[in-house]
């Protein structure tokens, strides 16, 4: 994933299964969730993301595709 303006990475993970997508403190375009290892800043290390959109529908889209690639991976793990 990269920034709009700057094209900047600010997350470079793979979805796993156990990762729990949030609401962002009650808003309905905005989610959070917690990571093992990102390495958008070269080494991997655990972060706490937070992505918002201009929408709760491209929120929600957002969250559909995220539940998308856990049930993919958690297939492709077996």
């Amino acid at each position: 994933m990269r920034r709009d303006k700057t094209l900047k990475i600010c997350a470079n993970h793979y979805i796993h299964p156990e990762y729990k997508l949030s609401p962002n403190v009650g808003s309905d375009r905005s989610w959070v969730y917690n990571v093992a290892s990102d390495i958008s800043e070269g080494e991997p290390e655990a972060q706490t993301l937070a992505i918002r959109f201009a929408n709760a529908d491209n929120a929600n889209a957002f969250k559909e595709e995220f539940a998308k690639a856990q049930a993919l991976n958690k297939e492709a793990s077996k």
